[in-house]
């Protein structure tokens, strides 16, 4: 009985660590590649700052004189912040152009009426907001004429403005994007695993049939359909974190671009002359997790696509 004893406990102080490691391997974070992608980086459009301060919220333009509507916009433009500009544009022009048809409307309506008509009585007979303020001073005193100038003053302003959207518009229509040969790496991971994971900002990609491996660094944590509107585009956010945490049991996607500390720059540009031209790539990429282990993908044939 006692020899049964002495083995059990034996035999529980032997398990009982084999126990705890293992359960607690089993219960570790489990983070994998799923798969790659490029995404090229093409050429951005330069915009003419003195011409987009034309376009200015033209309904309230005599009230301020600060009216700019898009003065957050930065100087080069990605293909997303085009598009954006491109739908405020139009969503402008057709604005601009009910207005004038308004503006018309009521400058026939005032040129009908009798000549000595005054004040009120115009006032009455048009949508007074599309008059100028100055002249409501003196309402009473307000002449057909000075009505009619005033009518005049904003067709002038709303056909000028016009003019200076379409005019920014063709040049946006006639912008060429083209690949500078510049790429970013979307890595798809997930974590399997019950506890959450923590990955390392700094990797390594290969390319197949190539010796060396190129730095790269994670540019931007998980992509957010949001950041697509008006300052959208992967080449906006930069992640300056040293690692980024990935949950238990989830998949997120992390951008990654070369990183600054390349030493390779003759592989680097071999690599973007075949991102530039379209042709394919077979690449994997290579993280490290918080306990310094590799995680490394298998490789993927990528196309750049657009």
């Amino acid at each position: 009985m006692r020899n049964e004893i002495v083995v059990g406990v034996l035999v529980f102080i032997i398990s009982a660590p084999f126990g705890y490691i293992t359960n607690s391997y089993l219960s570790r974070d489990k983070v994998t590649i799923e798969n790659l992608e490029i995404i090229p980086v093409s050429s951005k459009f330069i915009i003419n700052k003195g011409e987009l301060s034309k376009i200015k919220n033209f309904r309230y333009s005599d009230n301020y004189t600060n009216n700019f509507r898009f003065q957050n916009l930065p100087d080069e433009l990605n293909s997303y912040q085009v598009s954006w500009l491109e739908r405020n544009l139009m969503d402008n022009k057709i604005d601009a152009e009910i207005y004038l048809k308004d503006i018309r409307f009521s400058l026939n309506v005032v040129n009908s009426m009798p000549e000595g008509s005054k004040g009120q009585e115009i006032f009455s007979s048009i949508d007074s907001s599309i008059i100028t303020p100055s002249i409501y001073v003196e309402p009473k005193e307000v002449s057909k004429l000075d009505v009619m100038n005033s009518l005049r003053n904003k067709i002038s302003a709303i056909e000028s403005h016009l003019n200076d959207i379409v005019v920014l518009m063709r040049k946006i229509s006639e912008f060429n994007e083209v690949r500078t040969g510049a790429f970013n790496i979307v890595a798809t991971l997930l974590n399997s695993g019950d506890t959450d994971g923590l990955v390392k900002y700094k990797g390594l990609i290969s390319i197949k049939n190539y010796g060396d491996q190129i730095p790269v660094e994670i540019k931007r944590d998980q992509i957010k359909p949001e950041f697509f509107g008006y300052f959208g585009g992967l080449d906006n956010f930069s992640s300056k974190s040293k690692s980024t945490s990935i949950s238990k049991r989830s998949m997120v996607e992390l951008i990654f671009s070369i990183s600054d500390e390349n030493y390779n720059d003759k592989l680097v540009q071999e690599v973007r002359e075949l991102v530039k031209t379209k042709r394919p790539l077979d690449i994997n990429l290579s993280l490290t997790d918080f306990r310094n282990e590799k995680i490394t993908s298998e490789y993927y044939k990528l196309y750049a696509t657009d």
